[in-house]
């Protein structure tokens, strides 16, 4: 059987991809795409949605 999680990161640029991390990880996609969402409307300080973007990805743990 498979699992999965759903991994939040801040994906920057290629001129700033020193600045791209990991944020959170869920086990349900609805929560990472929420929570997306959510960072999309309120970044992080240090997180410029100019020089990058939030996204995720789903991770195969087997």
């Amino acid at each position: 059987m498979n699992q999965w999680i759903y991994v939040v990161l801040y994906q920057a640029n290629p001129l700033y991809v020193e600045k791209s991390k990991m944020i959170r990880a869920f086990s349900s996609e609805q929560r990472a795409q929420e929570y997306v969402s959510l960072l999309n409307e309120t970044p992080y300080a240090d997180q410029s949605l100019k020089e990058g973007h939030y996204t995720y990805r789903k991770l195969n743990l087997n």
